[in-house]
């Protein structure tokens, strides 16, 4: 009975992290302004095959294009005010024990601030099931994250260059401020 019990507790923990492990995306860092390829990883563990892949782009991701995949037909929807982006491969399977990336390419907004992305993603199963992952971290079926890294940072010469120009700016408005007094007192 012991023995039981144990295995049905091994069985409640460790279903959570399985299910979990089945949606996920690449890569796990990126940094403001970068263009990536993301590519969200879908492995299938029951036995009925997985037949759509649907994935959210956060918004602030410029979706740039979308990877073919043989035997998949793939389809955008444009964001509009409430909606983001909508990226959804149908028409292959992920069968049991089997595994696919499907990958887009995007590029990451240059005010990005340093937090966590949500990629929302939607399976379909064969059978007509559907499982979605867009919770949060923790719970049961959480949505795949990217952690936004750093920030856009300017080079050793870009930095010189914006002081030779800021220099340059001071000169010139030191120079129309004479003239302009100057011209005055003619005046």
């Amino acid at each position: 009975m012991r023995h039981l019990r144990l295995f049905a507790i091994s069985l409640l923990i460790g279903a959570p992290a399985a299910l979990c492990a089945q949606v996920s995306v690449s890569p796990n860092v990126t940094t403001p302004a970068a263009w990536e390829r993301f590519a969200i990883r879908v492995i299938n563990q029951t036995d009925t095959a997985t037949v759509a892949v649907r994935v959210e782009v956060p918004e602030i991701i410029m979706l740039l294009g979308v990877q073919p995949k043989p035997g998949w037909t793939v389809q955008t929807v444009p964001a509009t005010d409430s909606t983001p982006n909508v990226i959804t491969w149908t028409g292959g399977t992920v069968a049991k024990g089997q595994f696919d990336e499907f990958a887009f390419l995007g590029r990451l907004d240059p005010n990005a601030k340093e937090e966590a992305l949500g990629f929302p993603v939607q399976i379909k199963r064969a059978n007509g099931s559907v499982v979605d992952w867009r919770k949060r971290p923790g719970e049961l079926y959480s949505a795949p994250r990217v952690q936004i890294g750093g920030t856009v940072s300017i080079s050793p010469a870009g930095q010189i260059a914006l002081s030779v120009a800021a220099v340059g700016l001071a000169i010139v408005s030191i120079i129309l401020t004479i003239a302009l007094s100057a011209k005055r007192r003619t005046v």
